[in-house]
């Protein structure tokens, strides 16, 4: 449609920036997909499941489970594509109704729980130096780091209004800025493809 409207040369030019969009978008959603799987139904989780997902861990035998569960998602969106698109449709009606309640869960929870009444869990990598600098002896990927839920409170707001950028634990030696916070917020919440579309693709 975008070729015979503006003409073969804009086409593929768009086109093709839609079609990485896609690829790439497509990848940062199943990855993310996987970590959030692992943070309910793996060790440590949520959920507490018995037992629970096997994950990637320093001292195991096997270390691709996050590539296992991803490829599996991936060959299940594979086998949605290829039934057709009334099944991507419903698939995608399915979807909407499951992100449309977790949504009202999130709104409706605000109001239900009290402050300080429920720990939350902070999903660190027991990787990070600058929390667990005695790496070596961490046996778990548990997440063992905890900050109380605060309700709404206008202290926590005016704490997080304005920008504290320290190093990252990948790369201590360089103290994060503004354009790389965005580069990977907006990614993964806007999506890739909310880029593309601004583009006026």
């Amino acid at each position: 449609m975008i070729s015979r409207a503006l003409g073969p040369e804009f086409g593929g030019a768009i086109g093709l920036l839609f079609f990485f969009a896609n690829v790439f978008s497509a990848a940062l959603y199943v990855a993310g997909f996987v970590e959030g799987l692992l943070s309910n139904f793996g060790p440590g989780g949520t959920l507490n499941l018995d037992p629970p997902l096997p994950e990637d861990d320093i001292n195991a035998s096997f270390k691709g489970y996050s590539y296992l569960y991803a490829t599996v998602v991936l060959i299940f969106c594979l086998i949605v594509c290829m039934i057709g698109g009334a099944m991507f449709a419903r698939t995608s009606l399915f979807i909407l109704m499951v992100v449309v309640l977790c949504t009202l869960m999130v709104i409706i929870s605000t109001f239900v729980k009290q402050a300080s009444e429920l720990p939350i869990p902070i999903p660190i990598p027991r990787t990070n130096t600058l929390v667990y600098p005695d790496v070596n002896n961490v046996t778990e990927n548990v997440t063992t780091v905890f900050y109380n839920y605060t309700g709404y409170s206008i202290h926590t707001f005016m704490e997080n209004l304005f920008g504290k950028y320290t190093a990252d634990y990948t790369n201590p030696k360089v103290i994060q800025n503004f354009a790389i916070v965005f580069a990977v917020l907006f990614s993964s919440v806007t999506g890739i493809m909310n880029g593309s579309n601004m583009s006026g693709g």
